[in-house]
């Protein structure tokens, strides 16, 4: 019988700043890679609706506005 070797959820823990680094440097290559133009873009699209919306957002999560489409 096989034992499940993979780590609990409690065991493990994210590095979100190691993997948004990882992310940015992929998005970086250039054409060496092929995944590197596809991550650039979604950034792109992700930074620039940040841009855009985030502070309306904020403001929902905030409680400051029931509806953030009334801003």
């Amino acid at each position: 019988m096989a034992s499940n070797t993979s780590p609990s959820s409690s065991d493990t823990k994210m590095d979100c700043r190691k993997i948004a680094n990882d992310v940015y440097k992929l998005a970086s290559l250039g054409p060496s890679d092929p995944l590197s133009a596809a991550v650039k873009e979604a950034l792109d699209v992700i930074d620039e609706s940040l841009d855009i919306h985030g502070y309306v957002f904020r403001l929902y999560l905030n409680g400051t506005d029931t509806d953030p489409s009334s801003m």
